[in-house]
């Protein structure tokens, strides 16, 4: 078993000896994440040894039942919202940004196609739409055809009672709203994650048009908010310059979390509000935002 931990990192197994002894052989490749473990863990933990032959430089054994409680108190005492944080705090930055690359690396389990899971069949797909010849429409055609139902019913309310209901120009405003949310095609802008969750600007365009706008789970991106952001955060409004789309985006601290993808168009644009928030002193990974832009930054 791995175990990544603010104190260090460390395979545990049972090897053939242990099984006799009641033993667990705990491993790592840092003499210091050991000697912490047993210094603010696991005391019963006996002599550290060193090979150079092993793929683990050093390793040590302990009472299973030690190990047992070791790792339950390592639980008990999580009292931080994000590891890696706790992790620069004890043993540095550069430790920090090596799990952040192992996060990365395991992200993967959630996008690749071989890593997904299979999903059950289900009986029935979707919704069916008649139309007035009794002729049952679906797909593109059925959205269609639900919205122009839905322009009619809006016509059918009488306007002097139902001002609210029937703004000015409420069809071209459901109309275009609805077309920018179903049937315009997605694109990501660019793509960060962190521990907590992704984030991502967003764009669909119409003709030569960009909108853009922030979508996240606010629930797992929380953590990254500052405390007035986090109280009763809307869905984010659809908005039609690079700039709103960015004040979106500044929200968080898109700069600082690990860059997973960026729209081809918008490379440059990208480094560009990198380069210029890092002259006034924002933090900004050059190396994995350089290795997800193909791009160098420029002093």
């Amino acid at each position: 078993m791995w175990l990544i931990t603010p104190v260090g990192f460390f395979s545990i197994v049972q090897k053939p000896d242990d099984k006799q002894a009641g033993t667990l052989t705990i491993r790592a490749r840092v003499h210091g994440d050991l000697a912490a473990l047993k210094l603010h863990y696991l005391p019963g933990m006996g002599p550290i040894k060193e090979s150079s032959d092993a793929d683990y430089r050093f390793r040590a054994t302990a009472p299973r039942k030690e190990v047992s409680a070791a790792t339950a108190r390592l639980i008990d005492e999580i009292d931080y919202s994000n590891f890696k944080s706790e992790v620069a705090r004890l043993q540095g930055h550069a430790r920090s940004n090596l799990y952040h690359d192992v996060w990365s690396v395991l992200y993967k389990l959630q996008t690749a196609p071989e890593f997904k899971d299979k999903e059950l069949s289900a009986d029935s797909y979707g919704g069916v739409f008649v139309s007035g010849g009794n002729r049952v429409v679906g797909g593109h055609e059925r959205d269609i055809a639900i919205l122009d139902a839905g322009e009619k019913s809006f016509t059918a309310i009488p306007r002097p009672e139902h001002t609210e209901v029937q703004p000015e120009g409420h069809r071209d405003q459901l109309r275009e709203t609805v077309t920018a949310d179903v049937f315009e095609e997605k694109h990501t802008i660019v793509k960060v994650g962190g521990e907590g969750g992704e984030l991502a600007l967003v764009g669909i365009r119409i003709g030569e048009v960009w909108r853009f706008r922030v979508e996240s789970n606010e629930a797992a991106m929380s953590g990254f908010l500052d405390d007035d952001d986090q109280i009763a955060v809307p869905e984010k409004p659809w908005v039609e310059t690079w700039r709103s789309g960015l004040k979106q985006l500044d929200c968080y601290p898109w700069t600082e979390l690990y860059p997973l993808e960026v729209h081809e168009e918008f490379r440059v644009p990208i480094l560009e509000e990198l380069q210029s928030r890092q002259k006034k002193g924002v933090a900004v990974d050059r190396d994995h935002w350089g290795r997800a832009l193909g791009m160098k930054f420029v002093d």
